[in-house]
């Protein structure tokens, strides 16, 4: 049974709510008093008197209990902490698939991750991947996001670090939480790795902070086609010295293709429903297909 004022869950037998102390109706017949027979002569029976039944009380509903808040649940496998912070399942995380990638995808144990293990990360974890990828797409990104990648490599062909790829993985779940809980399972039955976490340890929504990074990278990708059409080069801003182009950054004389241009202007463009998507909680549904980055 349950409390009529607070909906606390009680005994049967209980009379007195146990959290707000409320007295409960007892319901007729629930409690059976018995009574000691009196002696009965050997000659005469008394007559047996039937006392009539009380009226049965009337229990008003007032519906289950209160679910408890959805911002206090947490599972043990959590992977981001209330603050927003990674915990040690985040770590685990991502080292196991760090290491997966690392060892499965060629070339093989670096002990980093070159574009062709990330473009394997995408892959495996069904997502597209964008034009350009490791000439323009995955630089820009780093340098919005402030991903760490490998020192003196070429800038057309970055490679990430450990830090780096946590930095990259916890961008990830923060801002795309259901289709990074997705890729990630998919990524580990492939590997026949053991998935042991579950979408509760995703957040619910993407984080805001992090859904403002994903625009400023598809605005600075959008910059950069632009700069691209309009001069014929790569400059400016905050990607020139990445791409060797002139403006605020170090000048240079790197030209990006018309085409790849073109390619790049398509690929913000379509970022505008994954952004949408990203906003919305985990497993309610996307407005509609999206190549995600």
């Amino acid at each position: 049974m349950f409390c009529i004022s607070c909906g606390t869950s009680l005994p049967d037998q209980a009379r007195f709510c146990s959290s707000c102390g409320t007295q409960l109706p007892v319901a007729a017949g629930s409690a059976t008093v018995q009574q000691q027979p009196s002696p009965v002569s050997s000659h005469h029976a008394s007559p047996l008197v039937v006392q009539p039944r009380p009226a049965q009380q009337q229990q008003v509903y007032s519906g289950p209990p209160p679910p408890p808040s959805i911002v206090q649940q947490q599972t043990a496998n959590a992977l981001i902490a209330p603050g927003g912070q990674p915990t040690a399942a985040f770590n685990r995380l991502a080292a196991e698939v760090f290491y997966a990638l690392d060892a499965n995808v060629a070339p093989q144990r670096t002990g980093a991750l070159e574009v062709s293990k990330l473009i394997s990360y995408r892959t495996l974890s069904a997502l597209s991947v964008p034009p350009y990828y490791g000439e323009y797409v995955l630089p820009t990104y780093a340098a919005v996001i402030l991903i760490e990648l490998i020192p003196n490599q070429p800038p057309t062909a970055p490679v990430v670090s450990w830090r780096g790829w946590h930095q990259f993985l916890l961008q990830k779940i923060l801002a795309e939480p259901g289709q990074t809980y997705v890729g990630l399972t998919r990524l580990f039955g492939t590997f026949g790795m053991p998935v042991w976490f579950g979408a509760g340890d995703f957040p619910r929504a993407a984080d805001p902070l992090a859904v403002g990074k994903e625009q400023r990278f598809r605005a600075e990708i959008y910059a950069l086609a632009q700069r691209s059409l309009s001069s014929g080069s790569s400059g400016g801003g905050m990607l020139g010295g990445l791409f060797g182009g002139g403006g605020s950054s170090s000048g240079g004389g790197g030209k990006m293709s018309k085409m790849a241009a073109h390619a790049m202007l398509k690929l913000a463009t379509q970022g505008s429903a994954n952004i949408v998507n990203a906003s919305l909680p985990a497993g309610t549904g996307f407005v509609a297909p999206f190549p995600g980055f």
